[in-house]
């Protein structure tokens, strides 16, 4: 009977090693393939992020040396600081407080992948915060080279880009091509995302081609030069660079500023149905007192679903134009509206004119100094200790 229960111990192991693959090692820790899929369905599910396994298999690995150097270090994590760290994600990707682990655990996928993420970085902070024996010293010389720095891209034009990159390779022809397919594919009505996810070669490839805000003079010369030329949402055809062919997806603009000091507008909204405006037309000339009765009502009786009420800060010099020439000439504290948008009725009214800075102020400057550099320490050490610690990859 003895031998029986050793032998099925043999074949039940036997049967787990098989059930994963192992595909790095950090000192005695193990990551397996199993780790790399629940953290790429976290990234999906979750995030709405796309990365390779390569991608996702190095940030597992400086995980375990985060949380290696800190067990070394006795780094300890309260619960609490965990509970905090889920409630900033929560915030940065706008949930409700509760709804990630909730959500977590309605697509099936693992908590513990989570909560490992959260804690590396936490336990990183706590070891820096040791190891690094003598905090960062901002100057005020500092300082003003930033904000000079901050005003002269303010003087730049920024685009908010997409991009598929189809590289040269060894078929010039054959790439030219294949952008020229994907770009009748995507007036055609394909998703610009979609066919960057899966055929665009660039680094921004599993970020569906996402480039974020890019500033004048950061793109190759051949794309930086149509770029003034496009409008929100227009798609380039090919551009031939150095190395490959790009298309372009204009997803914002954003024209240059000539000074810091801007003149910023705050406007509130009212949004109704047409048909229900009759009914509503006397109580809202009474709301339209003040701003600040106006836009309380706009809050309580809008159209479920659209924004009624304050809206964001405007930079006079980028409000769009249709709503600009409504308020222009207009004092503030004036209703303005009905303005025809389809099934519905819009009344606008500024609420506040000021002509400010769009820089931060030396403080808020200092504390984004001091970050950057404790990063860039944070950075050296990770290297550090991961020279140290014994990881393979398999």
């Amino acid at each position: 009977m003895k031998k029986f229960f050793i032998l099925l111990f043999f074949v039940l192991f036997a049967f787990d090693a098989f059930a994963f693959k192992i595909v790095a090692t950090v000192d005695d820790e193990i990551i397996t393939d199993v780790d790399v899929s629940e953290r790429q369905d976290i990234l999906k599910n979750i995030f709405r992020m796309q990365a390779s396994d390569s991608e996702v298999l190095d940030s597992l690995i400086e995980e375990k040396v985060k949380l290696l150097s800190a067990e070394k270090q006795k780094v300890n994590i309260p619960a609490q600081q965990v509970k905090e760290g889920i409630d900033f994600l929560e915030r940065q990707n706008g949930m409700e407080k509760g709804d990630l682990l909730k959500l977590v655990k309605e697509k099936g996928l693992s908590e513990e992948s989570l909560l490992a993420r959260i804690k590396a970085d936490l336990a990183w902070i706590g070891f820096v915060g040791q190891v690094v024996r003598e905090q960062p010293k901002i100057s005020q010389k500092q300082i003003n080279a930033e904000k000079n720095k901050m005003r002269n891209e303010l003087k730049q034009g920024r685009y908010l880009l997409a991009e598929i990159f189809i590289p040269f390779e060894d078929n010039e022809t054959a790439a030219e091509q294949e952008a020229e397919m994907l770009f009748n594919r995507i007036v055609e009505g394909e998703s610009f995302t979609d066919l960057a996810l899966q055929y665009s070669k660039g680094k921004t490839a599993s970020l569906m081609g996402d480039l974020g805000w890019i500033k004048t003079g950061e793109m190759e010369k051949a794309v930086d030069a149509i770029l003034p030329l496009m409008h929100a949402g227009q798609l380039s055809r090919p551009i031939k660079g150095k190395k490959g062919y790009t298309l372009i997806l204009m997803r914002e603009s954003q024209p240059p500023l000539e000074s810091d000091m801007q003149e910023v507008w705050q406007v509130s909204q009212f949004v109704v149905q047409k048909e229900t405006y009759p009914f509503i037309k006397e109580s809202l000339e009474n709301a339209a007192s003040s701003c600040m009765t106006f836009t309380q009502y706009a809050e309580q009786n809008g159209v479920e679903g659209t924004h009624s009420g304050a809206m964001p800060e405007m930079l006079a010099i980028r409000i769009p134009e249709e709503l600009k020439s409504l308020l222009i000439n207009e004092p503030v504290g004036k209703l303005i509206g009905p303005v025809d948008m389809g099934p519905y009725a819009v009344f606008l009214m500024k609420c506040g004119v000021k002509t400010t800075s769009l820089l931060p102020d030396d403080e808020t400057i200092k504390q984004q100094l001091f970050v950057q550099e404790m990063e860039k320490s944070a950075d050296k050490i990770l290297q550090k200790q991961k020279e140290k610690i014994l990881i393979k990859k398999k």
